[in-house]
């Protein structure tokens, strides 16, 4: 495997885009690893978590033990069970 890195302020451009992120075979074969009993999507746009959700139900995840938080939102894993904490109140700086 090659590594090419580029200055974009040089205007260099080798044709290459690489996200670092894996696909979505990436993401299925580590789902079937794994085998999560629950399932956060974290992480990029509302659109990628959303299929990151989708694929997870595809493959096994109960759609009651996906959760997708937001800001504040916060998880209780206990006794082998997850659920929704309080919301985290924000502070302001």
């Amino acid at each position: 495997m090659d590594v090419h890195y580029y200055d974009l302020n040089e205007g260099l451009d080798e044709g290459i885009y690489a996200s670092g992120h894996g696909g979505q075979g990436d993401i299925v074969e580590l789902f079937k690893i794994v085998n999560p009993k629950y399932f956060i999507p974290i992480g990029g746009e509302i659109r990628y978590m959303k299929s990151y959700m989708d694929l997870a139900v595809k493959f096994g995840a109960g759609p009651n033990n996906i959760f997708r938080l937001k800001p504040g939102d916060n998880m209780i894993f206990e006794k082998g069970n997850a659920t929704k904490g309080e919301k985290i109140r924000q502070s302001r700086f």
